[in-house]
């Protein structure tokens, strides 16, 4: 998982968003719940908290798909099942 963020990190690096990604993603993993007028950092990126979170929901879509990848990679298999399998387990066990 650790792997994931790094390669997603270098991507938003890639496209001049590593400032975005460096205040934005401690979100990417919190639940609603935690988000709530947590936004105040995007002022940083004078985003509005409508746009940090629609920011945040497009960097959590970006992360799920570098996971599914990297899982992918590492169990040597296209499969779908056995990948849904994968990231249920690493749920598990964080």
């Amino acid at each position: 998982m650790d792997e994931s963020l790094k390669r997603l990190k270098e991507k938003y690096k890639a496209i001049e968003q590593g400032e975005a990604f460096r205040i934005l993603s401690p979100w990417i993993g919190a639940v609603r719940s935690q988000m709530t007028g947590k936004y105040a950092a995007a002022a940083e990126l004078g985003l509005t908290e409508s746009t940090a979170r629609t920011a945040v929901h497009r960097m959590r879509e970006a992360y799920r798909s570098v996971l599914w990848l990297r899982v992918a990679e590492y169990l040597h298999t296209e499969d779908p099942g056995a990948i849904r399998e994968e990231l249920a387990s690493l749920a598990e066990a964080c």
